[in-house]
């Protein structure tokens, strides 16, 4: 997580800072639509076959060779 590009780090335990984050949010509704839009385009980094696909690539390169998948 980058701050603020997709969220905002608080203290554990800390409600003040995290009531102050929520308040921040909601008075400033275009902060709101980036780090939601961030977000949502990061998301698409996690998709499975991609996922799979990194691993699949980790996996030949520490084998020198390539994986047959099925």
């Amino acid at each position: 997580m980058k701050e603020p590009e997709n969220g905002f780090f608080t203290p554990f335990g800390d409600i003040d800072a995290i009531e102050k984050r929520i308040i921040q949010l909601i008075e400033d509704p275009e902060l709101a639509k980036e780090i939601s839009e961030n977000n949502y385009k990061k998301s698409k980094d996690f998709d499975w076959d991609i996922i799979h696909r990194r691993y699949m690539d980790e996996y030949e390169r520490a084998l020198g060779k390539p994986i047959a998948v099925k």
